[in-house]
This record gives structure tokens, C-alpha cells and sequence, in this order.
């Protein structure tokens, strides 16, 4: 390509010569040079980002404001006297700013690595260089940034919702700690019951598996039909730990010999006692009876 910042004309000897000779007694050469020269006309040419793309590593979770680099662009046009603007393209999160005149980046926002915007742990955003040049001109440039985990994430459990039976016997509820962070701030987990209320622990207990599964099961030979908010403490492995407290609505009911909660096992598990089921099923068979005779006196009459 001719490029007019490293050469503005081209000085050319050009030479034209007979294929055939002369005609005898024509006394002169048969060939002729003459002198070319070529200017190259300056057009604008759009600047350009020297690193595309760039890419930084960066902890997540750095507070809004902090300037994170200079992300400027080359004008090619070293004989025009003009000005680039910088702008934002692309950011998906709005977590940038980009300084208008010199390029530098401060963020908007803290960055998290768990974030639905980030893929492979890398955020991307794309800025735009525009001169002030006749007809202007401008280019693009992707900025990356490698975000670097924290542990800014409790585990959590699963599931939120569970049955056992109110007789303790195989019958136990698997639980699994889940972290959106990832290696070496996630497990192993440590699992364990409150001390407060005492009830916990007294009806209850939790056997850690391995280091993202544990169980839970009665500690007691009974415990009434109902629902029981179940508090559970899962603690992660980071630096420093951070710990999250689930509660788990843990229906208990009464089981047949497969350890199937019943139908009357699924009513007191909805929140009625023993005695108000019991009470309930008098008052149906009472009600049952006082129809058949009615029934029976209407047939005999």
C-alpha cells in the first residue's frame, strides 16, 4: 500500500525501446528514459489500538472509581494536527467509564466474577477511537479483564423442602451445599446445627459425607407430626470462611412399612396435632353415621 507518512512522492525513470530494429541509416538509439514523479495524496486514516485485544487480570469486588488502565489509541496521520475522542461501544454490565480525552478506564460499578455477564471468567467491553478529521475516522479496540475470584459468596443448601418420618429409621434427608465461587473458596463445607434454640440439637442431628454432601436425621425415637423450620450452618473452606445459616421446612408425618408418609401423616404434617386428627376422623364417622340413619329411616318409611 502507498502510505503517505512514509513516502509523499515516488521519483520514476521510465525507459521505451523499439522491439525491431531501426531502419539502416537512422542514427540514433533506439531507446528513450524520461522522469515520473508521483505525489501521494494524504487521506485521514482512522486510528487504531496498537494491543487489540488487551487483557488484564483484576480481583473482582475493587471499589467503584478505581482506574484500572489507559486504553489509548495511535492517530496515523502524523502530518494532521487532530484530536481522538474516546467512547464506550460495548459493556454489557455498565461497569466502565472511559475517560473522553486520554482513554483511561475507571470502573462503575464492582466488578463480580460471578456475574451472568461474565463468561469464562473474563469480562469484555469495546471501545471506540474517533478523530476529528475530514471526512473523521475511527476504530475499535476490545479491552478483556481476567477477573480473579474472591470468597464473596455464602454456600447454600439444598433442598429447601423436605419429608422424614416421625419414628426414626433409614429414613434420612441428604442435603448438598452449593458455592457460586469457585476453587479454593468453596469446599470442603462444614456442616452443623445451631446451639440456640436447644430443640435443634436435642431433635436433631447432621452427618457430614464428604465435603459437599451431609444428612440429616432425628436424634429422638419421636417427634409429632408437623412442619419444622430446620436451621443448618454451612461454612466454606475461603480465606477468610464465610458462612451462610438455611432453614429447611422439614415435614414430619407418620409412615406406612415402606417409610411413605400416610394420608393421615400428611394432614398432621400440614400443621394439625395427633389429637385434632383424631378429633376430625370422630366427627366424620359420627357424621357418616347420622346419614346412614337418616338414610335407613327414610327407606324403612
Amino acid at each position: 500500500e502507498v502510505d503517505y507518512e512514509m513516502n509523499r512522492a515516488f521519483m520514476l525513470t521510465v525507459m521505451v525501446s523499439n522491439q525491431a530494429p531501426l531502419a539502416s541509416g537512422i542514427q540514433m538509439s533506439f531507446q528513450s528514459t524520461a522522469g515520473v514523479t508521483i505525489s501521494v495524496t494524504d487521506v485521514n486514516e482512522p486510528p487504531y489500538f496498537p494491543t487489540n485485544h488487551k487483557l488484564i487480570r483484576l480481583e473482582e469486588g475493587v471499589p467503584t472509581g478505581t482506574t484500572l488502565m489507559t486504553f489509548s489509541a495511535v492517530d496515523p496521520d502524523r502530518f494532521m494536527q487532530q484530536a481522538i475522542r474516546y467512547s464506550k461501544l460495548s459493556d454489557p454490565a455498565n461497569w466502565l467509564n472511559i475517560n473522553a480525552t486520554n482513554g483511561q478506564i475507571t470502573t462503575a460499578a464492582v466488578l463480580d466474577r460471578e456475574s451472568a455477564y461474565i463468561k469464562n471468567n473474563v469480562y469484555e467491553a469495546t471501545f471506540l477511537a474517533a478523530d476529528n478529521g475530514i471526512p473523521p475516522a475511527s476504530g475499535t479496540g476490545t479491552l478483556q479483564i481476567y477477573l480473579i475470584d474472591i470468597n464473596d459468596n455464602a454456600p447454600e443448601l439444598q433442598p429447601k423442602e423436605a419429608q422424614i418420618c416421625e419414628k426414626p429409621n433409614l429414613n434420612v434427608i441428604n442435603i448438598t451445599a452449593t458455592d457460586a465461587d469457585i476453587d479454593p473458596n468453596v469446599g470442603p463445607f462444614v456442616f452443623e446445627l445451631p446451639s440456640v434454640p436447644s430443640a435443634i440439637r436435642k431433635n436433631w442431628t447432621i452427618t457430614r459425607l464428604n465435603g459437599d454432601y451431609a444428612q440429616l436425621s432425628l436424634r429422638i425415637t419421636y417427634l409429632e407430626a408437623g412442619v419444622y423450620d430446620v436451621p443448618i450452618i454451612v461454612t466454606d473452606s475461603g480465606n477468610p470462611p464465610l458462612f451462610n445459616m438455611s432453614i429447611i421446612k422439614v415435614k414430619v408425618c407418620p409412615c406406612d412399612e415402606n417409610g411413605d408418609c400416610t394420608t393421615i401423616g400428611a394432614v398432621a404434617a400440614a400443621g394439625l396435632g395427633t389429637g385434632a386428627i383424631i378429633a376430625i376422623l370422630i366427627c366424620i364417622i359420627i357424621l357418616l353415621c347420622e346419614c346412614y340413619v337418616k338414610t335407613a329411616s327414610v327407606q324403612i318409611s
